[in-house]
């Protein structure tokens, strides 16, 4: 009888960890405006601005899904359902280079790394 009893408690913890680590996802007008958010982000010529923006897309895209805080809290909240998290935090770094340190400068190639890594992320969320 206490095998038993066993057996059904730990059925029932694996069935609520599975339930609690269970991916987010986002409703279809969330997802839609994220587009609509990542497609004006990447549309603007200025790529500091881009970098910017795209930042600003993958902080919605988290908050739309519960995660609350600022982004890097929610980056740490969230770094297990994010591929490729330490380029996305590479990302922000970058980010905050270009928002807080006047006359920082980022080549291009590094924009373009920074974009496709917010990219990888945001998207991973919007295919779920």
């Amino acid at each position: 009888m206490t095998w038993i009893l066993l057996i059904v408690v730990a059925i029932g913890v694996i069935g609520l960890l599975l339930l609690v680590r269970r991916r987010k996802r986002l409703s279809a007008a969330a997802s839609s405006k994220i587009r609509s958010a990542w497609n004006h982000a990447v549309s603007l010529p200025d790529t500091h601005r881009r970098l910017l923006e795209a930042d600003k897309v993958l902080d919605v895209t988290l908050e739309e899904l519960g995660y609350r805080g600022t982004l890097g809290e929610k980056l740490k909240k969230a770094s297990g359902s994010i591929p490729s998290v330490n380029a996305v935090w590479a990302a922000h770094k970058m980010r905050n280079r270009i928002a807080h340190e006047p006359g920082a400068s980022l080549s291009d190639a590094e924009c373009r790394s920074a974009l496709q890594a917010f990219e990888r992320a945001i998207f991973a969320f919007l295919r779920s």
